[in-house]
């Protein structure tokens, strides 16, 4: 009895170590199935949703390159879906810390993966143990397409369906040509637009300025909105009078177009008459100022000849020398060409022995050497004469008879 108890205790011994080393390979093998042993960087990746055929296991590549695989797939908060990422630690550096994933699947029945995206990573810096992972995009899977198309084909009737696709054929039909040049168009369209796209950002931009500004003066615009509408009110009682006044300027139109109408053509006339005068006015013009300065300068001398300082008219007479009298057609008028404009030594003046011009008018030559005094003639033949010249012998007599019957005469 005492030689069999030994030997029982050493089988039970060699039993729990058998166990214990089965176990332990048991457990090894699945820690090496699960990587349990593989060094890793452990990441997190927040999803909306993880969706179909995402396991523990899938892949995680950067540039179409294995670097990690999930590990872990749990429910994260309001619905969403937290994946726990082992990264190789070989190649961590190659990642951003604030790169992007896109969990999307290899085929459209495919397992899924998370393809880790760099194209908009700012940060040089690689990611660390714990960073958190934003995921840009899930694919849907073709299973939700076909469920949703389903929903929709339950909800729409067919024969509706079909008759608005045959319209839709029939608006179409032949008209393949316009469409296209229509895309085109619109193509053009957004090219141009394409290219604005930068200014339309920075006005983006701007707009919080602007908006701020607005909001500053918004009390002035409410304040002015409300004279504006006792504005309105006002204009509203008084629509009868601004009506009738509107009125009265139509009426006061159609009487100023009548008045142009019937005064267009005397008042070309009258600018066609007037525009020799008013060249020869032109012309003249700087004869005006000389003039203004010689009266202004010679006053003091008019005004002792009309008698400033005593009343009447102060002058000087004197004998001038016999002239001819007037001759046909010696004496007719003449224009002048080329005699201005001449201020003629105005505005200074000496009124003693002033200068004396001989223009080309007509008039004969006025002889300063000549003093002889002489009678000339008999000054009432003279003004007969030219009475007779105006209204001839027959009607000068009619005109003496006149005045010695009214009395004019005597």
């Amino acid at each position: 009895m005492t030689a069999r108890a030994p030997s029982s205790a050493r089988k039970r011994l060699a039993g729990l170590a058998a166990l214990a080393v089965l176990t332990l390979a048991v457990a090894t093998t699945l820690g090496i199935y699960t990587k349990a042993f593989k060094p890793a960087t452990m990441v997190s990746i927040d999803a909306p949703r993880a969706g179909l055929l995402m396991d523990r296991g899938a892949q995680v590549r950067l540039h179409g390159l294995p670097v990690g695989e999930v590990r872990d797939v749990e429910a994260g908060a309001g619905g969403g879906a937290v994946l726990s990422v082992a990264l190789e630690p070989d190649h961590v550096p190659l990642i951003p810390r604030d790169v992007a994933a896109d969990i999307t699947p290899t085929t459209v029945f495919g397992a899924k993966y998370v393809d880790l995206l760099t194209s908009g990573a700012t940060v040089a810096d690689p990611v660390t143990a714990g960073s958190v992972i934003r995921t840009v995009d899930v694919t849907i899977e073709a299973n939700d397409i076909f469920g949703q198309l389903q929903e929709v084909l339950t909800t729409v009737e067919p024969d509706r369906l079909n008759a608005t696709l045959t319209a839709m054929a029939t608006a179409l039909d032949g008209r393949g040509s316009d469409l296209g040049a229509y895309l085109s168009e619109v193509n053009s369209y957004l090219g141009h637009l394409n290219g604005s796209m930068p200014a339309l950002a920075t006005d983006l931009d701007r707009a919080d300025d602007v908006l701020d500004t607005y909001a500053d003066v918004a009390p002035e615009l409410i304040s002015t909105a409300g004279h504006l509408t006792v504005t309105s009110r006002t204009l509203d009682k008084q629509s009868a009078g601004l009506q009738a006044m509107l009125t009265s300027f139509t009426s006061a139109a159609g009487t100023a177009d009548d008045l142009l109408v019937a005064s267009a053509e005397p008042m070309v006339t009258s600018l066609a008459l007037l525009r020799p005068v008013t060249d020869t006015l032109a012309r003249y013009s700087p004869e005006l100022p000389c003039l203004l300065e010689g009266l202004v300068k010679h006053r003091d001398s008019v005004m002792e000849f009309l008698g400033a300082d005593l009343p009447g008219i102060q002058g000087l007479v004197s004998l001038l020398p016999a002239q001819q009298g007037y001759k046909y057609p010696r004496d007719l008028p003449k224009l002048v060409p080329d005699s201005g404009p001449d201020c003629l030594s105005l505005p200074e003046m000496k009124l003693a022995n002033p200068p004396h011009r001989d223009f080309d008018d007509g008039v004969g030559t006025y002889d300063e050497g000549s003093d002889e005094l002489s009678v000339g003639k008999d000054p009432v033949k003279v003004y007969l004469d030219l009475l007779e010249g105006w209204f001839g012998t027959t009607g000068l007599n009619a005109l003496i008879d006149e005045l010695a019957r009214t009395g004019a005469v005597r």
